[in-house]
């Protein structure tokens, strides 16, 4: 057991610039697809959200210590690649338990939590969702219909308790588009 632990160890040779390189081609892919780009900073923050914003853990600690970027310096990397995705229209601000979503640098939703993710998480896919309508030129007249509020053709959003009202939220980001 010991020569196998040690031979896995000795082959394994992740680096940073390894892993932001991974990290930077998962972004690449995501927006030649047609799934929300702010996925990828939404995995981090689940990860932060249930492990906190390191990246070491008892056996990492050991064995290699330093070589991941931390959580919370991946989510904030996929954050910073949604702002240049989105043409510099979208930009995420993290707090504590939240985070604010800002549209030509002004205020427009922190989204409340949910029963399956967190305020952050899903504050994630509202700037996912965002930075594709301005990337794939499809901004234009935000609305809401039902429980979803659009930016034309693209759903930003939908309803939960503790969100704005969504007409509320549409003229705001007609204001601000």
């Amino acid at each position: 057991l010991g020569n196998i632990m040690v031979n896995n160890i000795g082959a394994v040779h992740v680096t940073k610039p390894g892993e932001w390189e991974a990290d930077n081609l998962a972004f690449d892919y995501i927006t030649h697809s047609r799934y929300n780009p702010g996925a990828c900073a939404a995995i981090w923050q689940r990860v932060i959200d249930q492990y906190g914003s390191g990246s070491s853990s008892f056996v990492g600690d050991i064995f290699s210590p330093s070589d991941h970027p931390s959580h919370k310096e991946r989510r904030d990397n996929y954050a910073k690649k949604l702002k240049e995705y989105s043409g510099g229209k979208v930009e995420m601000k993290f707090g504590d338990n939240n985070c604010l979503i800002k549209v030509n640098g002004k205020d427009f939703v922190t989204p409340a939590a949910d029963d399956t993710m967190s305020a952050s998480e899903r504050a994630c896919f509202v700037a996912g969702n965002l930075a594709s309508a301005y990337n794939h030129g499809s901004a234009g007249e935000a609305y809401s219909d039902g429980e979803t509020l659009y930016f034309g053709s693209q759903p930003v959003m939908s309803a939960y308790p503790g969100d704005e009202d969504l007409d509320t939220l549409a003229a705001r980001l007609n204001s601000i588009r």
